[in-house]
């Protein structure tokens, strides 16, 4: 789902709807590349997490994986309390991440949700809209028989009382009944971890035969929510706005085959 002008600007009251921005939503059990912009911010590579361990679990009859997951510190040790305030004048900033380096990834993360479900046809759930190219390209490199469906959340302001923290509810859901399916969730950005928990909740309720879920960008430092099953990352990045490979600012900028950083 992309990222509108309004959404950036500070919001009161309660249940105010508002699109899903480029920022979504716990520590990956295997870390992706870390690109720059962290400084000299480090990362630790441990063991597998609990949530780790049930996805494998959940894939019987492989041989159990070492599952990595990188740990961050938050840039200035903290969760910025706002976004930057965007308006329509907006304009693109440097190349983050060419269509060569997504492309890439996105061929080698094929390779690795391949290995990982070969016989078992998983079915590739993408939350709309901004994860519909990475999808559509994950889905031409995963070489296994595989399925593939849509679902559409929306996100309402809180107030006060509720903790502050965005009410998230189902807009469309899937055509496709996941009962005994391995569903692998396909998201554009893994953020605080709200809005992914939210939809795992969901999925898990239909009786699925595993649940699983593989990011394009991550943002563990910003994590609110534990134990999201996130599988596989393809980069972590900074805290910035992003536009381009499907993410968007008021529906702009999502044919842009290069990720770039958006500028106020």
């Amino acid at each position: 789902m992309g990222v509108r002008a309004d959404d950036l600007r500070p919001r009161g009251g309660r249940g105010r709807p508002h699109r899903r921005g480029v920022q979504a939503g716990l520590l990956p059990p295997r870390a992706g590349p870390v690109r720059r912009g962290h400084g000299d911010e480090a990362v630790a590579r441990h063991a597998q997490e609990p949530q780790a361990a049930k996805a494998a679990r959940a894939l019987s009859g492989r041989p159990r994986q070492a599952v990595l997951q990188a740990r961050h510190r938050a840039p200035g040790g903290a969760i910025p309390a706002r976004a930057r305030v965007l308006g329509r004048g907006a304009r693109l900033g440097d190349v983050y991440l060419s269509r060569e380096e997504l492309h890439t990834r996105v061929r080698e993360l094929g390779r690795d949700v391949a290995r990982d479900y070969d016989g078992r046809e998983p079915l590739l759930v993408a939350p709309l809209k901004a994860s519909f190219v990475f999808v559509a390209d994950l889905s031409r490199a995963l070489r296994i028989p595989h399925g593939l469906d849509f679902l559409e959340l929306a996100s309402y302001a809180a107030g006060a009382d509720q903790g502050g923290h965005a009410r998230i509810r189902l807009l469309k859901d899937l055509d496709s009944e996941i009962a005994g399916r391995h569903v692998v969730v396909v998201e554009d950005v893994v953020d605080t971890g709200l809005t992914l928990n939210y939809l795992c909740k969901t999925l898990a309720l239909r009786a699925p035969a595993s649940l699983a879920a593989v990011t394009l960008l991550d943002r563990p430092y910003r994590r609110l929510v534990e134990d999201l099953p996130v599988r596989y990352v393809g980069f972590t990045v900074p805290d910035e706005l992003f536009v381009g490979y499907g993410f968007d600012l008021d529906e702009r900028f999502r044919n842009l085959p290069d990720l770039h950083v958006l500028e106020s």
